[in-house]
C-alpha cells in the first residue's frame, strides 16, 4: 500500500495527466472543426469565383485562412483579390505565399506565387504618410488608414495601398481628432501630411448650485463686496 505523502503525490499526477489529456483532446477538437470550417468556406469561394462573384469570394477565402491557413488558399485569396482591383492586397498575398512556399520547399508554388506577384508590381498605389516630429511626439497618437493601425515604423515609407477610396484618421487623448478621405489611382504615389493637432482645453467641472462656502476660519468680513444691481428706469 503507499504512503499517504506517496498517494497524494500519485493523485496529483494522475490528475495533472488527465486534465492535460482533455485539454489536449479539446484542442484537437477545436482543430478538427476549424478545418472542416476551413473547407467549406474554400469550397464555397471556389465555386463563387468559378460563377465571376469575385467580390462575395474574397471574405469567405480570408475566413478559411484564418481558420486554417495554407498556401493554395492565399494563392487563391491574391486571385480573387486580383479580380476584384485590390492589388496592394493581392501582391501581399502572393508574396505571403511565395515566402511559406519557399520555408517548405515547395518550388513550383514558389515559382507561380513570386512571378504573380511581379506581374502586379507596376500596378500598385503607393501611399507615404508624413508626421511630423511634434506630432510623433504626442503620447497616444493613433493613426489609421482604413481599419488598419499604421505604426510608426512605417511613417515616411511608401507603403502600397488597394486603389479607391479610403479614410484616414488621426487621434490622440487631449487633442482633437483629424480625419479625411483620401483616392488613390493605382500605378500612382501619394503623400500625405499629417496636420499638427489642436490640443482640446480641460474640461470645466460642471456647476453644482449655491454658493460655495468661504474656506475654513475666514470670517463674513473676509468675503468680496457684492456689486449693487444697476438701478432701473426712473
Amino acid at each position: 500500500m503507499l504512503a499517504p505523502s506517496s498517494r497524494i503525490l500519485w493523485l496529483a499526477t494522475a490528475l495533472a495527466v488527465a486534465s492535460s489529456s482533455g485539454f489536449a483532446h479539446a484542442q484537437q477538437q477545436s482543430s478538427s472543426a476549424q478545418k472542416v470550417a476551413a473547407e467549406a468556406l474554400f469550397d464555397d469561394a471556389l465555386k463563387l469565383m468559378r460563377a465571376g462573384k469575385h467580390a462575395e469570394a474574397c471574405p469567405k477565402l480570408e475566413e478559411s485562412q484564418r481558420l486554417d491557413p495554407g498556401i493554395g488558399t492565399l494563392l487563391y485569396l491574391g486571385e480573387c483579390y486580383e479580380n476584384v482591383g485590390r492589388t496592394a492586397s493581392a501582391w501581399a498575398s502572393f508574396r505571403e505565399a511565395a515566402s511559406r512556399a519557399g520555408a517548405e520547399g515547395q518550388s513550383e508554388r514558389l515559382k507561380s506565387a513570386t512571378e504573380r506577384a511581379s506581374r502586379l508590381e507596376p500596378k500598385l498605389a503607393y501611399l507615404t504618410i508624413q508626421v511630423a516630429h511634434e506630432v510623433r511626439a504626442i503620447n497616444g497618437l493613433s493613426v489609421r488608414l482604413g481599419q488598419t493601425v499604421i505604426g510608426a515604423e512605417l511613417f515616411g515609407t511608401a507603403t502600397p495601398v488597394d486603389p479607391g477610396s479610403t479614410r484616414i484618421e488621426v487621434g490622440a487623448p487631449g487633442y482633437a481628432s483629424f480625419s479625411a478621405t483620401l483616392t488613390v489611382e493605382a500605378g500612382n504615389r501619394y503623400e500625405f501630411n499629417v496636420p499638427v493637432l489642436s490640443q482640446q482645453p480641460a474640461a470645466v467641472p460642471a456647476a453644482t448650485g449655491g454658493e460655495a462656502p468661504p474656506p475654513a476660519g475666514a470670517k463674513a468680513s473676509d468675503a468680496p463686496p457684492v456689486a449693487p444691481a444697476p438701478a432701473g428706469p426712473p
